[in-house]
């Protein structure tokens, strides 16, 4: 099985900062004392998008300085567009969790587009399991995204970043375990919900890959950003 978890990490984020710490260090210690094996891929996104850590739990990287360090724009279609291609470019983890947290409006992507994304969710769902939550600060960022008609999902956490990354936690451990979970905050949406003046931004296809270092702040391997894809040009 597989877990994927995105993090909006823009400029507007910058209130959340200490939510996504506890949060993050509260999902680590609950799914590692779980003894979960899963893969775990966590993807950060501003301006730029980025995979921090893609390995087990028991070996992820330390990626709190990445995570909290905000700045720059929304590039949520490239970020959802990265892990759907991490997804079908394997074959052994048919049942996957993509949990999204954002508070704000796609305004930045360069690479997808979000007929893109419905084509591609389409070849997914062909082969693979895909549970997604889409978890926005408030009902207004779900009714702003058409990506989040593609969770299974939709959850309002009500400006509240630490429940938004227990719900996170939450839906791994019932994928995992085979339970449902239904969190509270649950948005019931449909396409003629989203806001129609909304424009997804002009994109071309191009990518940029770098890496980086940072410092340590938790009991877990140095991180660094495994991949980045440039979206500003």
């Amino acid at each position: 099985m597989w877990d994927i978890l995105i993090v909006d990490k823009s400029a507007s984020m910058i209130h959340n900062i200490e939510d996504i710490k506890k949060g993050f260090n509260e999902l680590m210690e609950e799914q590692t004392k779980q003894e979960s094996e899963n893969r775990f891929t966590i993807i950060a996104f501003n301006t730029h998008v980025e995979i921090l850590s893609d390995d087990i739990f028991a070996n992820t990287l330390d990626v709190i300085d990445e995570l909290t360090n905000v700045k720059g724009l929304t590039s949520l279609l490239d970020a959802i567009g990265k892990a759907y291609d991490l997804i079908l470019k394997q074959t052994e983890n048919k049942d996957i969790t993509l949990t999204v947290i954002t508070d704000g409006q796609e305004n930045s992507s360069k690479h997808y587009t979000i007929s893109e994304l419905d084509n591609i969710k389409k070849e997914i769902d062909k082969d693979y399991n895909l549970k997604m939550t889409f978890i926005g600060a408030d009902k207004d960022c779900i009714y702003g995204n058409p990506i989040s008609l593609h969770a299974n999902l939709s959850v309002s956490c009500e400006g509240n970043l630490l429940k938004a990354m227990r719900t996170a936690s939450s839906s791994m451990s019932s994928q995992r375990d085979g339970t449902e979970y239904t969190p509270e905050g649950v948005v019931n949406i449909s396409s003629s919900d989203i806001n129609s003046t909304v424009k997804t931004p002009i994109m071309k296809r191009s990518s940029t890959l770098s890496s980086d270092n940072a410092s340590c702040c938790l009991p877990f391997k140095k991180s660094r950003v495994i991949k980045e894809f440039n979206t500003s040009t």
